[in-house]
């Protein structure tokens, strides 16, 4: 509906929607800066788990912490939508 100039903006989530929209020759979208919903994520460990007690727990957290605060996901994201994008840019070039 973007593409044929249906629709103005669409509701997804930032990086899947930029890639969704490269993949489809879409240019010119950005993201708002107001986010719609935040959605928290969590890791599971199984109660049975044999690896499930609290020094895991506590180097988990620890963990999620350092990649929370050191915004690693968002670096990751970033790098690995410019690759994705190099290459599906590379793929529809001829020859």
């Amino acid at each position: 509906m973007l593409g044929l100039g249906r629709a103005d903006y669409l509701i997804y989530e930032d990086a899947p929607g930029l890639a969704y929209a490269a993949s489809l020759n879409i240019k010119g979208l950005r993201a708002s800066t107001v986010p719609v919903s935040r959605e928290k994520l969590y890791l599971t460990v199984a109660l049975a788990s044999a690896c499930n007690n609290e020094q895991l727990a506590e180097r988990l957290s620890r963990a999620m912490k350092k990649l929370s605060d050191e915004r690693v996901m968002d670096a990751l994201v970033e790098k690995y939508l410019r690759i994705w994008q190099a290459q599906n840019s590379s793929e529809q070039r001829p020859g």
